[in-house]
């Protein structure tokens, strides 16, 4: 009995809500003006629906929302129902704008959102409709709308106006891009700032009558450290381009063809690496700054480097001998200028380690240039060689065959002709580095010109020691018969050596030709007082 009294009791309570929620129907559809005004009652005697008292508690949240913040974009982690509840409210208007059907956003709930400011946008436009504003009045407050990367006093700004430049190119963003170009945006800032520190480069220029702007300039301390900037982009870039250039000179040498006449490709004519292609404004800068007579060199650097300023003295003399001379090809003995001589040689060996290290060589970029420009030639190749030069070892050549008519060989000494047996030196090292040019190489071999002097010095002692045990019978020459007798004293000492296990001159093949000649190695000396 008692279940179906509570059952009774159920479907009753069940048919009153049913009841009550067909007169809220009603009375809604009636406050909706779907029927007589005349049956309308006021939003404050009667609750028209439960979605109006949601409605209303929201609204109400939402404007203690605007009150502390004065903005109505409220996020998730703030209150999520809300936060969702205002995006239903945008995507109802949007739609009922769109497609012009009804919703349950009336137009008194509009007008009660507008009194709040509200922004029927998306919530992404609405931001950067919010960070225009701030832009707006950045520009008021400091002239410009350039806000640096780093701007403590709106982080979020400068982040913002960041993502903007980056979408400068895009179709969907004209709109926008319109917009900022009524305030003056600024799409390339960089490009703005050089040109301002460019005009006040200028600006020193016709004050002072150069560019060299001291490192410590208290007038413009920020245009000091751009030169500074300057010059080392300068040095990067320098650097760039003869990397590129090496590599290119390697795949010309590998596939045999030919390079300027210097023997290396000019800079200017170098295509750019990836990185600097990229960036091809580089250039343009480095050429404006060109035509006014930019220093690209600081001159209190100069000033502090006494080698930097012996490597000008040098570079000056070079470019004399290429006046006088046609050519950057000093000769090794050059007796004119033999610092000039050894300056030319060392800046060779230190473009060999250049390639190999930049940090290992004392060459950096800016000498290399400097180098290039006078025409000077990095690798000496066989038969290379200037007419002077030509005309200096024909000369040794003639005296060479004098020599030869008179002793019967080319073995000068230094106490004969010390300049001629300095020239023979360097022929013998030179055929030995495998650098020796063809035709004189050629001229040479008729000479029976011998390559290694210090064996042909003991073939010629040997041949002495045959004809002394040709007249004496034996090879026991006293010390003191001259030089065969230094001679024959000091293969005994040679042997020594052997026997001990010490490094030692006396070959096997020279043993064998020494003891073919009757040769004896140990001497026992003779004593008097001994009888037997």
């Amino acid at each position: 009995r008692r279940l179906g009294i509570d059952t009774d009791a159920t479907r009753s309570q069940s048919s009153v809500a049913t009841h009550s929620s067909l007169v809220c129907a009603r009375q809604s559809s009636i406050y909706d003006g779907r029927h007589d005004n005349e049956n309308r009652m006021t939003m404050d005697d009667f609750l028209w629906t439960v979605h109006e008292s949601k409605w209303k508690s929201r609204y109400a949240q939402l404007r203690e929302f605007h009150q502390r913040h004065r903005h109505c974009f409220v996020p998730i982690s703030y209150d999520k129902a809300l936060s969702l509840w205002v995006h239903k409210q945008r995507a109802d208007y949007q739609r009922q704008s769109r497609n012009r059907v009804s919703s349950s956003l009336t137009r008194d709930r509009i007008h009660l959102l507008d009194q709040l400011n509200f922004c029927w946008s998306n919530a992404n436009e609405a931001k950067w409709l919010r960070q225009y504003e701030e832009l707006k009045k950045f520009r008021q407050h400091h002239g410009h709308s350039r806000v640096p990367t780093h701007y403590a006093a709106n982080q979020a700004l400068a982040n913002w106006v960041g993502e903007q430049r980056a979408l400068n190119n895009t179709r969907q963003r004209q709109q926008k891009v319109r917009k900022l170009n009524r305030l003056g945006f600024d799409w390339n800032p960089g490009e703005t700032i050089w040109q301002q520190h460019f005009q006040a480069l200028q600006d020193y220029k016709m004050e002072h009558g150069d560019c060299c702007v001291p490192s410590h300039y208290p007038p413009n301390q920020t245009l000091a450290r751009w030169v500074q900037s300057q010059r080392q982009l300068y040095k990067q870039h320098t650097s760039i381009l003869l990397n590129q250039q090496l590599r290119q000179e390697r795949e010309h040498e590998q596939q045999g063809e030919e390079l300027t006449e210097e023997g290396t490709l000019p800079l200017q004519h170098q295509s750019c690496s990836p990185r600097v292609a990229r960036n091809s404004l580089l250039l343009q800068r480095f050429e404006r700054l060109n035509k006014m007579d930019f220093a690209w060199q600081a001159t209190g650097e100069r000033r502090s480097h006494p080698q930097e300023e012996n490597w000008m003295r040098q570079l000056r003399e070079l470019h004399e001998y290429k006046e006088e001379h046609g050519d950057c090809l000093v000769p090794s003995q050059y007796k004119a200028n033999p610092s000039l001589a050894f300056w030319v040689s060392r800046q060779r060996h230190q473009y060999q380690k250049w390639q190999v290290d930049p940090s290992s060589s004392t060459l950096t970029a800016q000498r290399i240039q400097q180098l290039q420009n006078a025409g000077f030639c990095w690798k000496v190749e066989r038969g290379q060689s200037s007419p002077r030069q030509e005309e200096t070892w024909g000369r040794y050549y003639e005296q060479l065959q004098l020599f030869k008519q008179q002793h019967g060989h080319c073995l000068v000494t230094k106490s004969h002709d010390k300049d001629l047996s300095k020239w023979a030196a360097q022929q013998r090292r030179l055929y030995k580095e495998g650098r020796m040019i063809d035709h004189r190489l050629s001229r040479l071999e008729q000479l029976d010109f011998e390559w290694d002097a210090n064996e042909a010095q003991w073939q010629k002692q040997l041949q002495k020691l045959q004809e002394y045990q040709q007249e004496h019978g034996d090879c026991l020459v006293p010390r003191r018969q001259g030089s065969l007798g230094n001679w024959v004293h000091a293969q005994r000492a040679q042997y020594r050596k052997l026997q001990r296990g010490e490094a030692s001159s006396l070959t096997k093949s020279r043993q064998q030709q020494l003891e073919a000649a009757g040769f004896v190695y140990v001497v026992r000396s003779f004593d008097p007082s001994n009888n037997t």
